[in-house]
């Protein structure tokens, strides 16, 4: 079954109501997706050079294989559960990979419209989704080096979405992400 069903399928309304409704403020973190979000994060800690990608790589191919099993047995709930799962396949390698975590990104911030940090990986989930199929992406938060060459913004559609939309995922003006891609180069 593909991911994407997966997630179609988790989120299809329920036609049989338990007996035992969970409210949604009755709920909390499940801490293994925590952990692997944490082990995650932990893996990038030493900024881009710093990190064995190989080894990174490989650890990230067995998060996302837990990530999907926790998935796969309703486990994930809350917007900070929705979240976690995105980061995960943010990380991955494949266009599924990159559907799974803007869908999961998306619900974490329709459950929680205050998570700031969920509107933000949607957009950039949407621009990784788009890179990855050889299409300019609209926000601008896909940067790309070659060996040693500088970094540069991955091509740019700019006229898909303006500075306001941008804000409101979370991202900052384009003019704001040259300027920080420049003082990078500059380092």
């Amino acid at each position: 079954m593909r991911l994407s069903h997966l997630l179609a399928l988790m989120l299809a309304p329920c036609t049989v109501q338990s007996p035992s409704v969970v409210e949604a403020s009755d709920l909390t973190d499940n801490e293994a997706l925590t952990g692997i979000f944490e082990e995650d994060q932990a893996d990038r800690d030493s900024g881009f050079d710093g990190i064995d990608w190989d080894e990174v790589n490989e650890r990230d191919a067995d998060r996302r294989q837990r990530t999907l099993e926790i998935l796969r047995r309703g486990e994930v709930r809350t917007s900070a559960d929705f979240l976690h799962a995105a980061y995960v396949f943010q990380h991955g390698i494949t266009v599924d990979d990159y559907r799974l975590a803007l869908s999961l990104s998306w619900v974490a911030s329709t459950i929680d419209p205050e998570n700031e940090e969920a509107k933000w990986l949607t957009a950039s989930a949407w621009d990784r989704l788009l890179k990855e199929q050889g299409q300019p992406q609209w926000y601008g938060t896909q940067l790309e080096r070659f060996g040693d060459a500088p970094w540069q913004i991955y091509d740019i559609q700019e006229s898909a979405v303006t500075d306001e939309q941008r804000k409101q995922m979370g991202v900052p003006p384009l003019e704001e992400i040259l300027r920080g891609v420049a003082e990078m180069n500059t380092k």
